[in-house]
Order: C-alpha cells, then structure tokens, then sequence
C-alpha cells in the first residue's frame, strides 16, 4: 500500500514538471547582439586600396627619406625649448603649454603633457585628445 502512494505521488511530481517545463514562456529577446557596424576585414582593406600600392622603387625610397627628415624635424622641435616661454601651467604641473612668437605674425603653441599614472594612459590621453 505505501509502495502505490509513494509511486502515485512520484508520479503527481514527474506530470507537474513536465508541465512547468511545457508552460515556460520563450524569450522574446534576440540574446545575439547586433552589430550596428560592420567592420571590413585586413584583406577586403587590401583589395580596396590595392591601386594605391607604390610599385615603383624610387618613389618609395624618396618617400622612406622624406619621412626620415620629418621624424627629425619632429624630434628636435618636440625636444627643443629654445625662444618658448612657459605660457601657463596647471597646478600639479601634469600639463604645460609654452608659446613661441614667429616672425612676429604666427604663434606656435607646444604642450607638454606628463601622465604619472600609467595605468590610466589612455583614458588620459583621451581626455586631452577630445
């Protein structure tokens, strides 16, 4: 007699699960985000600014030496503090800017920027870029 109770309960149990599980509502919510970019990839890049490729040799070593001087311009006018005068400061000294007068009709404004937490580099840098 307990056998029949305990199987006839069991039995209640399994038919009630089925249900609840028959019963459950489907996510209306599509879970895979949709992309509101598509980005192309290395290889269609390629094939879309291939005629841009330079096959000729000498063009591309004038260029290669054309970069290298303005690499050194760059460096010596990024590093050269010669007829800039500190134009102001910010209190923690994070960020200076020095003006230079040029023929007396163009300013030439160099910002010296020093970012003591390098782990927050970037959102730094972000900040002063926007």
């Amino acid at each position: 007699f307990y056998i029949q109770i305990a199987l006839s309960l069991l039995s209640i149990f399994v038919y009630a699960n089925k249900e609840t599980l028959a019963t459950e509502l489907a996510s209306e919510k599509n879970t895979t985000p949709q992309l509101n970019h598509c980005y192309p990839t290395p290889e269609e890049v390629y094939k879309k600014n291939e005629h841009r490729l330079c096959v000729n040799s000498g063009e591309a070593m004038h260029a290669d030496q054309v970069t290298n001087e303005a690499v050194k311009y760059l460096e010596h006018y990024a590093t050269s503090k010669d007829g800039y005068k500190l134009f102001s400061e910010s209190p923690d000294k994070s960020l200076s800017q020095y003006k230079k007068k040029l023929d007396d009709d163009t300013d030439i404004l160099k910002i010296n920027l020093n970012i003591y937490a390098s782990n927050r580099y970037d959102e730094i840098v972000n900040k002063y870029w926007d």
